[in-house]
C-alpha cells in the first residue's frame, strides 16, 4: 500500500512539474509573438462647435499607412460658427509616409456653389499634399493655375466643376456621375484638387445631416494612373462612419497603397 502511494505521489509531482513546463513554454511563445493589430496614432485636436475635431493615422504591424482622417465628436456638431470657417488640423509625424502634409476641416453653414448642388450645411475634409507655405502661395492670379494635368493624372470620369481657382487650395474636380449630379440629394461626394497642373489635395464633402444619421458608409474612389509623388501611399476608397465607443465621427482615406 505504501509503495502504491509513493508511486501515485511521484507520478503526481511529475504531471505537475510537466503542466508548468508547460505553462512557461507557452508564456514564453507569446511574449515573444509579433503584435499584429494595427496602432492609431492621433495628431492635433481643435475645438469645433462644443467639441473637438483631431486627425489621425492608421499603421499596420509592418508600420504602413491603411488610413489617415478626421475624428469629429458628436458634441462638435453643437453651436457651429455661423459663418464659414476653415480650421488646420496637423497630422502626427507617424502620417509620414502619406502623400498628406497637412489637414483642414471647412465649415459652410450655408454650403457653397453651385446652387441647388452643394448650397446645404456641409464640412469639406481637406488632405493636403503640400504645406500650409505652398498653399499660401496659390492664386487665381497665377498665370499658371489653370493648366490641365497631364491625362494620366487626372481620375477617371473627372472633370473641373468650374475653370476657378480656390485661394489656398486650387481648381476643384468632381465626377458627374456622383449621385448629387444625377437628380439625388448631396450626402456625401469625393473630390479631388489641382493646380498649376498638379494634384495638391483630395477632399471627401459631408452634410451634417448626413452624419447625424450615424453612418456606417464606403466607396471606392476613381484613381488616376500615375502620382505627383512616388513612393507615397494614396487611397483607394473612403469612408464616413459613426463610432459609439467614442461618440465622435469618422471621415477617413482608406485602403492607402504604396504608389
Amino acid at each position: 500500500m505504501r509503495s502504491f502511494t509513493q508511486a501515485a505521489h511521484r507520478c503526481a509531482t511529475l504531471t505537475l512539474l510537466c503542466s508548468a513546463a508547460t505553462l512557461a513554454a507557452c508564456s514564453s511563445t507569446a511574449a515573444t509573438l509579433p503584435n499584429t493589430a494595427p496602432v492609431t496614432t492621433s495628431g492635433a485636436t481643435r475645438a469645433l462647435g462644443n467639441g473637438t475635431v483631431a486627425s489621425f493615422v492608421t499603421l499596420d504591424a509592418s508600420g504602413a499607412p491603411t488610413q489617415i482622417g478626421f475624428r469629429v465628436t458628436r458634441s462638435a456638431l453643437t453651436n457651429l460658427p455661423a459663418t464659414d470657417t476653415e480650421i488646420d488640423v496637423p497630422l502626427p509625424a507617424a502620417a509620414s509616409a502619406t502623400a498628406f502634409q497637412d489637414l483642414a476641416i471647412d465649415w459652410n453653414p450655408q454650403g457653397h456653389p453651385p446652387p441647388g448642388i452643394y448650397d446645404v450645411p456641409h464640412f469639406d475634409f481637406h488632405f493636403y499634399m503640400v504645406d500650409a507655405a505652398t498653399r499660401a502661395t496659390i492664386s487665381p492670379n497665377d498665370p499658371n493655375a489653370l493648366t490641365t494635368p497631364p491625362s494620366d493624372q487626372i481620375p477617371t470620369g473627372y472633370v473641373p466643376l468650374v475653370p476657378q481657382v480656390v485661394p489656398d487650395m486650387g481648381v476643384h474636380w468632381i465626377d458627374p456621375k456622383s449621385p448629387e449630379f444625377n437628380g439625388q440629394p448631396f450626402t456625401s461626394t469625393f473630390i479631388y484638387g489641382f493646380y498649376d497642373a498638379k494634384m495638391t489635395f483630395i477632399e471627401p464633402m459631408v452634410t451634417t445631416a448626413f452624419l447625424q444619421t450615424n453612418p456606417q458608409f464606403s466607396k471606392a474612389i476613381a484613381l488616376p494612373q500615375t502620382y505627383p509623388y512616388a513612393g507615397k501611399y494614396y487611397p483607394t476608397s473612403y469612408s464616413v462612419s459613426y463610432d459609439a465607443s467614442s461618440d465622435a465621427y469618422v471621415v477617413a482615406l482608406t485602403g492607402l497603397t504604396k504608389r
